[in-house]
């Protein structure tokens, strides 16, 4: 294992040691974000009023933002000298946002913005550091997805270990057999909603799935897959 980050968009990949023979220096982490915080100092009382939950009644993140360092031979047979690994880097990397799979962590991915920050090179090797800028949250590469049968009504229970940390918004398609379909959904800051869905494809920006446990309630009869990608730190 050479511990290789996978790099892609919508058009092209690459993979820092099969296509750049890039070695890390060490194991490379992803730093984690810090915690948005308000505090406010009241004249009179000890210590601070802590307003950081105040709108999102849970913590919110900044962006992670690091650079993880890598080693490459200047003499490798597949180049002509560092100059020319550095260009390739740089015109497909620097700059652009994508997205980023480590080898030690495959299942899932960091989306943000990448670039160069430094190289410098010495009579054998070649040092690069690799900036990211990306989302507090890691998301899976495979979406759950289940399909939920029903005549009359059902309740699923969804956990933080299935949904993960992060605000998503789900996908419902919608079998209805006959009418409309009710879809309830509680999230864990007891947020509700309730709305009415005939068959179809339906991304619905009220439907959020918050971490802790969220539960959807489907009234009616007929089908309804729900699929989402799980989003954790």
């Amino acid at each position: 294992m050479y511990h290789s980050i996978d790099f892609f968009d919508s058009h092209a990949s690459r993979n820092t040691y099969d296509d750049w023979k890039l070695i890390p220096t060490k194991r490379p982490v992803v730093s984690p974000p810090d915690v948005k915080t308000t505090f406010v100092d009241i004249p009179g009382s000890n210590g601070q009023l802590d307003l950081s939950e105040v709108v999102s009644k849970r913590p919110v993140y900044n962006q992670r933002k690091g650079d993880i360092s890598f080693k490459v031979l200047n003499d490798y047979p597949e180049y002509k000298g560092w100059v020319d690994v550095y260009q390739k880097i740089l015109n497909y990397l620097h700059g652009k946002k994508m997205k980023m799979i480590l080898e030690d962590d495959p299942n899932y991915y960091y989306e943000g913005r990448f670039s160069v920050k430094s190289w410098s090179s010495d009579k054998d090797n070649s040092s690069i550091n690799i900036n990211y800028n990306v989302d507090p949250f890691k998301y899976s590469v495979v979406p759950y997805e289940n399909t939920y049968s029903f005549t009359s009504s059902r309740t699923v229970t969804y956990t933080e270990e299935e949904t993960g940390n992060a605000t998503i918004i789900p996908k419902f398609i919608v079998n209805a057999t006959s009418n409309k379909i009710s879809i309830k959904c509680t999230n864990s800051i007891g947020n509700v909603v309730t709305k009415e869905f005939t068959s179809g494809t339906y991304i619905d920006k009220d439907y959020q799935f918050t971490g802790g446990n969220t539960t959807i309630k489907f009234d009616g009869n007929g089908s309804v897959t729900v699929i989402f990608t799980e989003g954790r730190l």
